[in-house]
């Protein structure tokens, strides 16, 4: 009969149970709890044998995996990283810590805006601009999942609703109220 040939399987068994896979250049990632193997050779035929990448993290929840131009990012149980393209593991969510117990629930990237959008369970969405390495927060955006469809970040509410995102800062006709934090600013010397 017909069958998948016992030497085309790749056994990834040091780091325990796989919770997530993502192919990155020609590499494919494996992801562990708490590390990532890295196995070269997509595209050529051919595959290596699954290789450590040097670090003492690994991917705690599937959905945080998402393809962006600097390399992979991630959630693990320290934080959010990135896996760059040269496969080194960088932390890049020390400000947003305070939102790791929430489970990721879609990550997408939004390319004409320099953004990797991650929505949570608690109902926010985290924001990085990959532009200027910042992060700021969706805090009305109970998304139970998201996607970019026909190249517009669309988004699906916990009511069943479907929400695209428009050029407007409105909420199906509703005015979006936006807030800004600024440095202590010195008046003394305005005149």
């Amino acid at each position: 009969g017909v069958e998948f040939n016992d030497a085309q399987i790749i056994r990834a068994e040091d780091g325990g149970d796989v919770t997530g896979l993502a192919v990155m250049d020609q590499n494919v990632l494996i992801f562990h709890e708490r590390s990532v193997q890295y196995v070269e050779g997509v595209g050529t035929g051919s595959f290596s044998i699954p290789q450590p990448i040097a670090s003492d993290v690994g991917c705690t929840d599937r959905n945080s995996i998402v393809l962006t131009p600097l390399g992979l990012m991630f959630k693990s149980a320290k934080g959010i990283y990135l896996l760059g393209r040269d496969l080194s593991v960088k932390y890049v969510g020390a400000a947003v810590e305070s939102w790791n117990n929430y489970e990721v629930l879609s990550a997408v990237v939004i390319k004409d805006k320099n953004q990797i959008r991650f929505s949570l369970a608690n109902g926010h969405t985290l924001v990085f601009d990959y532009l200027v390495s910042q992060w700021s927060t969706f805090t009305n955006h109970p998304a139970k999942h998201a996607a970019l469809w026909r190249g517009k970040y669309v988004w699906l509410a916990s009511d069943g609703t479907v929400n695209q995102e428009s050029a407007e800062f409105d909420d199906n006709g509703q005015g979006v109220a936006m807030k800004w934090g600024t440095a202590w600013i010195n008046v003394a010397g305005i005149s």
